[in-house]
């Protein structure tokens, strides 16, 4: 009988492991998307808050639907100052749109 998966043959600590899991299966960017949501919600205003309807994180690029056309205008002025917020706590993301 022939097995299809080997055997690791060196220790991997769990933080390998899991990282690789949530690579696997997809859930490491649902994991940020999360993480990036709470930060969102602590560093804005209420305001804000209140007039973003989801956001959600591609390629390391944060999406953010605003549903104000005024704020959402705003927001986009204010680009350079809320990225280098959102850095801060996610030094990994590389850009921010507003939709």
């Amino acid at each position: 009988m022939k097995k299809d998966k080997k055997r690791l043959s060196k220790t991997t600590s769990i933080k390998d492991l899991t990282s690789k899991y949530f690579a696997d299966n997809e859930l490491g960017s649902k994991l940020l998307e999360k993480r990036i949501e709470n930060t969102w919600n602590k560093i804005m205003d209420r305001f804000i808050i209140e007039r973003t309807d989801g956001l959600y994180a591609k390629n390391l690029i944060v999406f953010i639907k605003i549903n104000s056309s005024p704020l959402k205008n705003e927001l986009r002025i204010s680009k350079e100052k809320i990225l280098i917020k959102l850095k801060k706590h996610h030094n990994n993301i590389k850009d921010v749109v507003f939709l």
